[in-house]
């Protein structure tokens, strides 16, 4: 059997999408326009890494009818998938895009609480499927039941199997996966200095932040900065990646992201799976953070969220600009 990309969305969600021309509190709208998809960070990661054509399995906790309707979206995209059963329900987040002012509000459920025995499956099935993999992907926040080092325990796991991980959260589950050293790590700024305890305004901090991951032996590290595109290192040098300046012919609402506006929902997401598409493919680092932005911009062209297309991603990796910084 060949080898596949694990992405694991501990707590999944059915993401729902509307536009509204203008939206108030207390008023009742009829929506323009409306996605409704599987959705949860590692999720949209593999529907990225499918659009590119690589083989990959997306797994976590699925339950209850929504559970059900996600797995079958999922079918429906071709995307391969092996979750964990749980008596809870998968939960429902709901996103509005408000055309008039290129707002969108995001009202994101906490989502369901496993169980002990259930959290027992779920490691009993890692363990199986790191027999057929070789990339971990771990995204998102974690589900209640679990406790705060279970993403740590996963690279552990992974470690046996000498399979990388990359992982993208937030809080304490990443302070305690930064113990265990993962291969890659990608806060924002904002979680970022969450984590650190202080601003990050400058490139000079922005560095430092950088040399704190790579001192506690994360491979890769990666700031993600929004319009200003990444910071990262290779476990050598810093590279700044800036995203190119480019057109956005969509309606103003569906198109507000120019270099860093208001449409970026999933962005980050598939900043992650262009990331670990080139790397998986025995890129550089500097060539996958440049696809990686590319990626992450190429999303926020399109009216889909992740849908991507890798004629497009490939056509912004030239525009990509690439700094070193050291």
């Amino acid at each position: 059997m060949k080898k596949v990309i694990l992405t694991v969305t501990v707590n999944p969600a059915l993401d729902d999408i509307v536009e509204v021309s203008d939206f108030k509190r207390g008023k009742e709208y009829l929506s323009q326009a409306m996605q409704f998809n599987a959705g949860g960070k590692g999720i949209n990661v593999a529907r990225v890494l499918d659009r590119l054509g690589a083989r990959c399995v997306a797994t976590g906790f699925c339950g209850g009818a929504l559970g059900q309707v996600m797995q079958k979206l999922l079918d429906c995209e071709g995307i391969a998938h092996d979750f964990v059963a749980i008596d809870g329900n998968t939960r429902s987040n709901l996103t509005v895009i408000e055309r008039k002012t290129n707002t969108i509000t995001r009202i994101l459920h906490v989502g369901p609480r496993v169980s002990r025995q259930e959290i027992k499956k779920f490691k009993a099935k890692i363990q199986k499927l790191l027999t057929h993999c070789s990339f971990v992907v771990i995204s998102g926040r974690n589900v209640l039941g679990a406790e705060d080092g279970l993403y740590a325990q996963l690279i552990q796991m992974a470690r046996r199997y000498r399979i990388p991980c990359f992982v993208d959260t937030h809080g304490r589950p990443l302070a305690l996966a930064l113990k265990v050293r993962p291969c890659c790590v990608k806060p924002n700024r904002k979680e970022a200095e969450m984590l650190l305890g202080r601003k990050l305004n400058s490139l000079h901090q922005l560095k430092k932040a950088i040399g704190y991951f790579l001192k506690r032996g994360v491979q890769h590290p990666i700031i993600s900065l929004g319009k200003e595109g990444a910071i990262g290192s290779d476990g050598t040098s810093i590279w700044l990646a800036v995203p190119p300046e480019v057109k956005y012919p969509r309606p103003a609402a569906l198109a507000a992201k120019r270099r860093g506006g208001q449409n970026d929902v999933g962005s980050g997401d598939s900043f992650v799976g262009g990331f670990v598409y080139s790397l998986h493919k025995g890129k550089s680092f500097v060539e996958s953070l440049r696809m990686a932005v590319a990626a992450g911009t190429a999303n926020a062209l399109n009216k889909q969220t992740v849908d991507l297309r890798k004629t497009q991603i490939v056509e912004l990796v030239e525009q990509v600009k690439m700094k070193r910084l050291n």
